[in-house]
């Protein structure tokens, strides 16, 4: 399981010495407060929120983080509506399938790292 969140903490920092810190943290973070753990069923899902917390807790305190705009959440959320009300055509479904093979055939690790921020939280929930 430890192997699990230090591919989760990886793919949100993109460096192996933060993430196994931010492992570390989460694991201590959740002894601290096992009490607070409703459903024992459901403990991947509260330590990967644990992880998360403290990742974004680390990213607000340096230097290089800054909020999402309010007008660019707003863009993200008119895309979301154009995208569902129109839906790609089969032939640009086939392109963004090969699209995304060729980048998975590529290094990870240095892909992610060309990422935002906000891009790389949401690439590592999407691959979890």
């Amino acid at each position: 399981m430890v192997c699990m969140f230090f591919n989760y903490a990886l793919k949100l920092s993109c460096h192996p010495h933060i993430a196994e810190d931010l492992v570390q943290e989460t694991f201590i973070s959740a002894w601290q407060n096992i009490e607070t753990l409703d459903n024992p069923n459901a403990i991947k899902a509260w330590l990967r929120k644990i992880c998360f917390n403290n990742f974004l807790m680390k990213e607000r305190k340096s230097k290089a983080y800054s909020e999402l705009p309010y007008d660019d959440i707003n863009s993200l959320e008119k895309e979301g509506y154009l995208f569902v009300n129109n839906p790609p055509k089969p032939e640009d479904e086939v392109i963004v399938e090969e699209s995304i093979r060729e980048l998975q055939n590529g290094c990870f690790l240095a892909m992610v790292r060309r990422l935002t921020l906000h891009q790389r939280i949401a690439f590592s929930l999407v691959l979890l």
